[in-house]
């Protein structure tokens, strides 16, 4: 069943580094689509946030 709703994934390689793409996520969360951000951080964690 298609809902119509997207799955977003944006990797990045510092935690600053979203900046750039930023509105563009949070237009997709406000249209309900599930957005995913992986930030790899000191070389060693990567952190995963699941938006909505």
């Amino acid at each position: 069943m298609n809902t119509g709703r997207k799955t977003i994934l944006a990797c990045v390689a510092h935690p600053d580094d979203e900046v750039g793409c930023i509105g563009t996520l949070v237009n997709h969360v406000e249209k309900g689509d599930k957005v995913v951000l992986v930030v790899k951080w000191l070389h060693i964690l990567t952190i995963c946030l699941f938006l909505k």
